[in-house]
């Protein structure tokens, strides 16, 4: 063969090489949003709560009338949520005013942020965790199909646009940090993680620990400028955090423990914390929890559902891939030194342990950290199986490389079970389920809108959901206290049973709507105590509509349609 196309043939080559991980990603992000699509997750809007607190937000932006909620009775002028992913979403508005279509653009946004995180991902493991292409593909695919990203992928949610932009500030920090840089990249690093702020109020951990690990590396110019840039660009998101810190709400909030309650839940992540956890013993518990919660999170993350059919499965292998994942994260710690992701995983966890709250949904940022640790792992077993193999000859050193194997294929195995099967197949039962619920709550939506007064006020626990689908304030019946979950202690879901009725009092509610998914579940007593306090407030007043499968019933807190008076419940 000639010099000439020696060199050709191995330009080509080397091209191949270059591009196949590209394509590689590229055939994850297409099937990640097919599957996305297959489960419909349309259907789920609203469960989750969060997703339409930020949707009817961001209705109020688009037609002008500025960051309120205006489902709230009487609108609430302070949501506990930064403007910026409001602001985001009220382009879908603008671009298609009507609900419940716009629904399906509004995850379409989401799923343009989740492809973005995953390529974030794949550079995360490649660079920061310097795994080979092929392993870091596999550490993507991880990050992709698992139940989280899955449930989030399709979700009207922020956890997905914040983490993309958590992990490229994290990747750009990384690079500042690299000898012969410049400022361009610091700057960049702050710049997106003084963005993320407005997405997530925790993103503040993201400027701090990127300027703490570039103080230990040392590099002095690059904190300064990242300290700076970041710390301007997330200063209007913390002033308004603050703000809403020091405002004192007006109202008989200190007689109504329940309306205090459930206003804090809605307006201040502080004052929510504060009605959560009461005292020193309650936050005490909720850090021991959640950091049982965060040691257990790298299998409980990767093997859902798959991991609940059986305890073989959830403490058996799931404790061994918990184990891995936090070794070869120490193990690759110690090699490397301090990342700019070691850092702001660190000041994330110092805010995320203390909400009373399970953790697991807040670790998504940091998959690919959890996730590329157990491949550090997996690669070295699989290496020394694979030498010992080949250069022993005795039966005795070969069997316990030949059962390494054999375990490292049962994991892949089910790992690729639960990511292409399991986790994809309990996300469409779930939609299926929600699907069968939202029909029989849109009968009662329209009953709604065709027979009240525009000016009726609801108590519904899917209140913004109601107001987004018949245009009527409406707001939950109380937010439920997580401290009875993490202290087993029953007085604490009595304290909310008995102030059950408060927020119907105080906003002069003239309807209450129960439905099957009323109060969610996984809140200890409150989940068995609440409906039957319910049931008890509402066992006098007449049911006005009634679905067809009797699972949605519409209480009329006064016959007449007048709102209610002060004190009519009991």
């Amino acid at each position: 063969m000639p010099a000439k196309a020696k060199q050709e043939s191995g330009r080509r080559a080397a091209s191949a090489r270059c591009y196949w991980p590209w394509l590689v990603l590229l055939g994850i992000l297409v099937g990640f949003t097919g599957v996305i699509i297959w489960i419909g997750p349309a259907t789920n809007f609203g469960a989750l709560q969060d997703d339409a607190m930020y949707f009817a937000s961001s209705k109020s932006i688009a037609r002008g009338r500025g960051y309120v909620l205006p489902s709230f009775p009487g609108h609430l002028p302070k949501l506990k949520y930064p403007e910026l992913y409001p602001w985001l979403l009220s382009w879908v508005w603008r671009w298609d005013p009507k609900f419940p279509s716009n629904v399906v653009p509004a995850i379409g946004l989401t799923l343009i942020f989740a492809c973005w995180f995953l390529i974030a991902c794949f550079l995360t493991a490649k660079h920061t965790l310097r795994l080979e292409p092929a392993w870091a593909l596999a550490v993507t695919a991880l990050c992709a199909f698992n139940f989280f990203s899955l449930l989030l992928g399709g979700s009207v949610l922020s956890d997905l646009p914040f983490a993309a932009l958590a992990l490229t500030a994290l990747l750009c920090a990384d690079r500042a940090l690299e000898k012969n840089t410049g400022w361009k990249w610091a700057a960049a690093a702050g710049t997106l993680a003084g963005v993320s702020v407005g997405l997530r109020t925790v993103g503040a951990t993201l400027i701090a620990g990127i300027v703490v690990v570039a103080m230990i590396r040392p590099r002095w110019r690059q904190a300064a400028v990242c300290c700076i840039v970041g710390g301007a660009l997330s200063l209007p998101w913390i002033l308004a955090v603050f703000a809403r810190l020091l405002s004192a709400h007006t109202g008989p909030a200190a007689t109504s423990p329940g309306w205090s309650q459930t206003l804090a839940f809605y307006s201040s992540y502080i004052g929510q914390w504060r009605h959560f956890v009461p005292n020193w013993a309650t936050q005490r518990t909720v850090l021991l929890k959640n950091f049982i919660s965060t040691i257990l999170a790298p299998g409980v993350l990767l093997l859902l559902p798959l991991a609940n059919h059986g305890a073989v499965l959830s403490v058996g292998v799931g404790g061994i891939v918990t184990i891995a994942a936090w070794v070869g994260l120490f193990w690759h710690f110690r090699r490397e030194g301090w990342k700019s992701i070691h850092g702001a995983f660190l000041f994330y966890l110092a805010m995320v342990l203390p909400w009373p709250f399970p953790p697991q949904r807040f670790l998504v940022p940091f998959l690919p950290l959890f996730f590329g640790g157990l491949a550090l792992v997996v690669r070295e077993i699989g290496r020394n199986a694979a030498t010992t193999m080949r250069v022993s000859a005795t039966m005795a050193k070969r069997a316990p490389a030949a059962v390494a194997y054999v375990g490292l294929i049962g994991l892949a195995g089910l790992l690729v079970a639960n990511g292409a099967w399991a986790a994809p197949a309990a996300l469409a039962r779930l939609m299926a389920q929600q699907r069968s619920l939202l029909a029989s709550k849109r009968q009662a939506y329209r009953w709604i809108a065709e027979n009240t007064p525009e000016s009726a006020r609801f108590i519904a626990y899917d209140d913004v959901l109601l107001y987004l689908y018949t245009g009527r304030e409406a707001i939950r019946p109380i937010a439920p206290s997580t401290a009875s979950e993490y202290d087993n202690n029953p007085a604490i879901a009595q304290r909310d049973a008995a102030h059950l009725g408060d927020v119907a009092r105080h906003v002069r509610a003239n309807y209450w709507l129960v439905t099957p998914s009323d109060f969610g579940a996984d809140l200890g007593d409150d989940e068995i105590l609440l409906p039957q306090r319910e049931n008890e407030l509402l066992a006098h007043f007449p049911v006005v509509f009634q679905c067809d499968s009797g699972r949605v019933r519409l209480y009329a807190l006064r016959p007449d349609g007048n709102r209610a008076k002060e004190g009519q419940l009991p």
